[in-house]
């Protein structure tokens, strides 16, 4: 299942990236910061048939951030989301993460940034 998350869903969005705390700084700090829907990010989440969290895709503003677990479930819902928004302009993550999306971009450009 792939859907928008709320409010609702804090504890087990923020438990499935704090288990990697360092690799998903933006889009714990975003959360805490702007919370699940607002003018300026959504969050998206895909969930497994035991209803656990394996991705979060966040918008903030132009920029899409992915985390996943198991790539194969979920990656065309996530593009399917970044290639309808005509305000994608950038892609931010582990470069794993990134690479399944970097079609979605007429233009693209890769810039290693070490944290």
């Amino acid at each position: 299942m792939f859907r928008k998350l709320n409010e609702n869903d804090y504890t087990k969005t923020m438990d499935f990236l704090g288990k990697d705390p360092g690799l998903n700084l933006f889009q714990i700090g975003d959360i805490e910061n702007y919370g699940f829907d607002s003018e300026i990010q959504t969050v998206w989440g895909s969930f497994n048939e035991n209803e656990e969290l394996t991705g979060v895709l966040l918008r903030y503003r132009d920029n899409y951030i992915p985390y996943f677990k198991d790539e194969e479930l979920f990656v065309s819902k996530f593009r399917e989301v970044i290639q309808n928004d005509e305000r994608a302009n950038i892609i931010s993550g582990e470069a794993q993460m990134v690479s399944p999306f970097k079609s979605c971009f007429e233009r693209y450009h890769e810039r290693d940034v070490f944290l």
